[in-house]
């Protein structure tokens, strides 16, 4: 098997969601020869501490990183991804924000140093604060600087492929942060066997030869076995 890092991956730390231990998931990488994991709960870090034991005692390189949903902001407009400046994105008559977060598209943002863990955890903290307990909701203002010392993958909203005003708003979204983490954004590709794979791989290389965005494979992962 070709070297494989999983980027995107949630631990029960992501309430509702993920359904196995971060030392599961670890333990199951390692015995599958992963060549890294990333932990990227929701808006979350929790799962990280228990990770990383697991992961020095195993030997498996442990990527640090994060889940945030875009439900609840609203999509850039088309004359704030032409503008060059630093518009964020604002209310608009032809951009509806989703308000389920099942609807929205996805960022998944790694750390690649202390300095991004260190801005990663301030977005985090600041979402968390602004919605009630067990809830947060994410700023413009939370990726307008590209949040330094990441990189981050962009997950399309599980819609975009049927839906052409879902499909829009995710190539806006990609329009606007592409300046933002210049170099440091991918178009995450995962294929979940849900009958439409091959439909869904064209499209994201569509948007990937149209925007000049890299694609990166990724699973979504919420368990270490099927059982």
């Amino acid at each position: 098997m070709m070297p494989y890092a999983e980027l995107h991956c949630t631990s029960n730390f992501s309430f509702l969601r993920g359904a196995s231990h971060p030392e599961e998931l670890v333990a199951r990488a390692q015995a599958l020869g992963y060549a890294a994991l990333a932990i990227t709960d929701e808006c979350s870090l929790a799962g990280v501490v228990r990770a990383h034991l697991q992961a020095r005692e195993a030997g498996l390189a442990l990527l640090i990183g994060s889940e945030l949903g875009l439900h609840g902001l609203h999509p850039p407009t088309h004359a704030e991804v032409a503008a060059s400046g630093s518009a964020l994105p604002v209310a608009a008559a032809d951009a509806t924000p989703p308000t389920r977060p099942e609807q929205a598209p996805r960022l998944v943002v790694l750390a690649c140093d202390r300095n991004g863990y260190g801005n990663l955890s301030e977005r985090i903290t600041a979402a968390r604060r602004r919605a009630g307990k067990g809830h947060y909701q994410l700023a413009a203002d939370d990726l307008a600087d590209g949040i330094p010392g990441t990189v981050a993958l962009f997950v399309p909203s599980a819609e975009s492929l049927l839906d052409p005003a879902r499909r829009q708003t995710d190539l806006r979204w990609l329009r606007w942060l592409r300046p933002r983490f210049a170099g440091r954004l991918w178009i995450a590709v995962e294929l979940l066997t849900r009958g439409d794979d091959l439909a869904r791989l064209e499209l994201l290389r569509d948007w990937g030869r149209r925007l000049g965005l890299p694609l990166v494979a990724a699973g979504d992962v919420h368990y270490h076995r099927r059982s």
